[in-house]
């Protein structure tokens, strides 16, 4: 459906193939209560979807992620920065890849995922969380690409995807393929042909 889609407006495949990655997230890896709240509003375009894992001066090296959540009682505290979100001012729920030391060996075991829920718009959307405008780009113009700033932004830990911290990269069998990434590139793959 992307690839179709991509024939006829490469921005618009894109602005529902964000959508997509996140309400596949949910339906994959969310609690039931993430399920039967979210996805019913994402269907009909109630809540649209953005999804951050990149960040400044990392490009696609997902280990190296700076953006932390630390536990403040039932609420983390989440700092940082996001970079490339499609759909970043016009989506009101981020799926969101933060580093949240789990104490682990491994980067990837130290990664949980939040369902950021916020207003659509850019400036300070809630408090702790500023998406400043749109990203300057040459072309892919019909889709809006933001940044994140995260500034002691509180979020409670029912916001977890799956309801549990550490698993935000790697599924439960351990095998090296990124939970939030899992179905992004191929869908880009199936853009590509098109353009």
């Amino acid at each position: 459906m992307v690839e179709e889609i991509a024939r006829g407006w490469m921005s618009i495949s894109g602005v529902i193939n964000t959508h997509f990655i996140a309400a596949y997230m949910i339906s994959r890896h969310g609690t039931e209560e993430q399920k039967q709240r979210l996805l019913p509003k994402m269907a009909t375009g109630e809540v649209r979807g953005a999804f951050s894992m990149s960040e400044p001066e990392l490009g696609s090296d997902v280990a190296a992620i700076r953006t932390k959540a630390v536990r403040d009682g039932d609420e983390y505290v989440i700092n940082g920065q996001k970079m490339w979100l499609t759909n970043g001012g016009s989506s009101n729920l981020i799926a969101l890849l933060v580093r949240t030391n789990e104490g682990a060996d491994s980067p990837y075991k130290n990664m949980t995922a939040f369902l950021v829920e916020k207003p659509t718009g850019f400036g300070e959307v809630s408090p702790g969380l500023t998406i400043p405008g749109k990203i300057a780009k040459m072309g892919y113009k019909g889709v809006d690409t933001t940044e994140a700033v995260f500034d002691d932004y509180r979020i409670g830990a029912d916001a977890i995807l799956g309801g549990e911290t550490g698993k935000g990269f790697l599924p439960d069998d351990g095998r090296h393929r990124g939970r939030p990434g899992e179905c992004r590139r191929p869908r880009l793959r199936h853009r590509h042909p098109r353009v």
